[in-house]
């Protein structure tokens, strides 16, 4: 399951789906959630180099505007962590770059 929010709007949705031992689609599901307040931020990734970016952008200016924008969204919300991931625990977000 994941989610996405546009923070200075509010506007969530969701989704998510259920697959078999084999990685195989069974069944999938998204949803519009309406406004939302977002209390906590999780980001996993499987690059070491992208969460080593972000905890260190806060020590210092970021010269990638993507990370500044990262840094811009987390200081909305109260809490937020960042954790790496194996790659082979990743493979939904690898199968969806693929497509």
């Amino acid at each position: 399951m994941d989610g996405s929010i546009r923070i200075e709007e509010g506007f969530a949705a969701t989704g998510g789906l259920v697959h078999d031992h084999n990685g195989g689609w069974i069944i999938g599901f998204c949803r519009y959630l309406g406004n939302c307040t977002v209390i906590k931020i999780s980001i996993q990734t499987d690059s070491l180099k992208a969460v080593n970016a972000i905890q260190e952008g806060f020590s210092r200016n970021s010269n990638s505007a993507l990370i500044r924008r990262i840094h811009q969204i987390l200081k909305m919300v109260k809490q937020w962590k960042i954790q790496r991931i194996l790659r082979e625990e990743n493979t939904i977000a690898n199968s969806l770059i693929k497509m």
